[in-house]
């Protein structure tokens, strides 16, 4: 890693300027909300709320980044979504789902936009659970062939903490690899809890990830934010500022739209200041990124 990913860095963890506690206008929670471009004008975002004890993953429909319209409920015991439009109309869908003292993988696709928005998909894949017994989850798309889909996820190793690692399903598989690149650059900087959710973006001609890892097993106040580039082999801590001082950042999202950057993470109570618990977003200038 250079200076230029120690700017960006800090770029992306000023946070001043952000919103926080934000939700649609049903005035359900937006947690871990991540956003991509709507083919039919304007953006869609995927994210979950707790609806009596159960997870809800909910799409909505932005014109502004600020305000979320209520659109459908894609599945129930459900969270951690993240959404990608094809160039053909069509869409994917990978996200976690939960069962009793379980949880996995999921992915579905969508023939189209008004199949999406109407929750009626063209296929379902439950992927089986490879790494861990018990729990993967947090699905993140790499992209998309003909062939195959890339996912990135995080496992429960020896059902202790979660860590990092990848996948590729093919029509007749589904095989994964743990990322030890990125779970020894996290833990380099003494993550001893859970290293999980991380997004994927691309700015200044290259592919970035800003990753969450956990100090501390259990101590929801101690998650924090990394950035590594694609190799993946060196991390470096993003020192995030708000008004309210907090320290605790979790479920990351950078979007690149235009000259628009949008970052949202999800802030436990746990080491959030006044105000500042549930989901945050800041609307950046990419002019004002570093170079």
């Amino acid at each position: 890693m250079n200076s230029t990913a120690e700017a960006l860095a800090t770029w992306l963890g000023d946070l001043r300027q952000a919103r926080f506690g934000l939700r649609d206008t049903t005035g359900a929670t937006l947690d871990c909300l991540k956003i991509v471009a709507d083919p039919a004008g304007g953006y869609l975002g995927v994210n979950h709320t707790m609806k009596d004890g159960v997870f809800h993953l909910r799409l909505t429909h932005s014109t502004d980044f600020l305000t979320w319209r209520y659109l459908t409920t894609l599945d129930t015991h459900a969270s951690q979504g993240e959404l990608l439009p094809l160039p053909d109309g069509t869409f994917v869908l990978a996200y976690e789902h939960d069962e009793p003292n379980s949880t996995f993988v999921r992915v579905r696709r969508y023939s189209s936009r008004e199949n999406l928005v109407r929750g009626k998909f063209a296929m379902e894949t439950t992927l089986g659970r490879t790494l861990a017994p018990t729990a993967e989850g947090t699905p993140s798309i790499e992209r998309v062939t003909k062939e195959a889909l890339y996912l990135r996820f995080h496992y429960y190793r020896n059902g202790d903490v979660d860590r990092a690692a990848k996948g590729t399903l093919r029509a007749d598989s589904w095989k994964t690899e743990i990322d030890n690149g990125l779970n020894a650059a996290v833990e380099a900087y003494n993550v001893r809890g859970n290293i999980g959710g991380r997004t994927r973006f691309s700015l200044g001609g290259k592919i970035w990830y800003l990753q969450e890892g956990q100090l501390g097993k259990n101590d929801w106040a101690s998650w924090r934010l990394f950035l590594l580039d694609s190799a993946c082999r060196k991390a470096v801590p993003v020192p995030l500022q708000t008004p309210g001082s907090s320290v605790s950042f979790a479920n990351p999202f950078v979007g690149v739209f235009g000259q628009t950057v949008i970052v949202t993470a999800f802030m436990p109570s746990e080491g959030s200041g006044r105000g500042e618990a549930g989901e945050m977003l800041c609307i950046k200038s990419l002019k004002e990124a570093p170079k």
